[in-house]
């Protein structure tokens, strides 16, 4: 309904009124909606890791191209607590005694509990290249 509004917003009008105040609250929208996929997001049982960092990546960079930094440590803290319960030994593992969190070293350690080792492409996903379709 919103982007609807949005439509017949940005219709040439008479009045000569821009249509930016529309276009801001589209990218405010857009913004908001992909933050709350960031923060919400949830490994299901049975998903390989591969997978879901496609979906974390994927979110990640829709972000970052509008704008919104997201850092590696926060970006390895929604990895881990978006892992289900079957993981939550591995969470401890992976958080506790260390002084900073490596989205790339927490990335390798849930690979390898979820029997997955890394190839090359998965290499490139974890670092945040090549496609998330």
């Amino acid at each position: 309904m919103f982007l609807q509004m949005c439509k017949e917003y940005q219709q040439p009008s008479n009045s000569g009124k821009s249509s930016k105040g529309c276009i801001r609250q589209k990218g405010i929208a857009n913004r908001l909606l992909l933050k709350e996929q960031f923060h919400t997001l949830r490994m299901n049982e049975g998903t390989k890791i591969y997978d879901h960092l496609s979906a974390l990546n994927g979110i990640v960079s829709e972000l970052e191209s509008i704008g919104v930094k997201i850092d590696d440590e926060d970006k390895a803290l929604r990895l881990i607590w978006s892992f289900p319960s079957s993981y939550e030994y591995i969470k401890h593992i992976l958080m506790y005694g260390k002084d900073t969190l490596n989205f790339e070293e927490v990335t390798s350690g849930a690979s390898l509990v979820n029997g997955s080792e890394l190839d090359a492409s998965s290499v490139s996903l974890v670092r945040g290249e090549g496609d998330f379709l």
